[in-house]
């Protein structure tokens, strides 16, 4: 974020949240604390300092709706994976939905992802003499970014052959 755009927060921002706390220390004396409302109102008294960060640095948000995003689909993936038929098959679709989770999270298109890596992993998983980890090194979606950014040219005729 820039200085201008910090400058803008504190000056903007800072004013607002000070009302906020203000008011919420008012009503701290007049509402029971055991309460659902008293209880939120002891939350952000109890955080504030936590709760200003963001009027300090220009670097953190003011909420955290990215990584809810993020967490929220996580949740999506693990219910649906329950009606998967069999614990065999809700593993599998975990295992599916994670790469393509972290296909798209790595900014990877899952379908180029996917094709190159059951041909890379084809190759490897009849190897017996290597453990699973070592059989899937490389063959990360960020691995693949890697591959895709170089442009390398045996990365991009293998990736002709894979998508024929």
């Amino acid at each position: 974020m820039t200085s201008n755009s910090l400058r803008r927060r504190r000056k903007e921002s800072k004013p607002i949240f000070e009302k906020i706390k203000s008011h919420l220390e008012a009503a701290a004396l007049k509402v029971d604390p055991k309460s659902t409302l008293g209880d939120a109102i002891s939350y952000f008294l109890k955080h504030e300092q936590k709760l200003k960060v963001f009027l300090k640095r220009g670097d953190i948000e003011i909420d955290n709706n990215a990584a809810e995003r993020a967490i929220r689909r996580i949740a999506i993936i693990r219910k649906n994976s329950l009606h998967a038929g069999s614990e065999r098959g809700a593993q599998a679709w975990m295992c599916f939905s994670s790469l393509v989770a972290t296909s798209e999270a790595n900014r990877v298109c899952p379908r180029r992802y996917l094709h190159w890596l059951y041909f890379c992993f084809d190759e490897k998983r009849t190897d017996t003499e290597r453990t699973l980890e070592e059989r899937t090194e490389g063959i990360m979606p960020w691995d693949f970014k890697k591959l895709e950014d170089a442009k390398d040219p045996q990365h991009v005729e293998l990736m002709k052959k894979v998508l024929q």
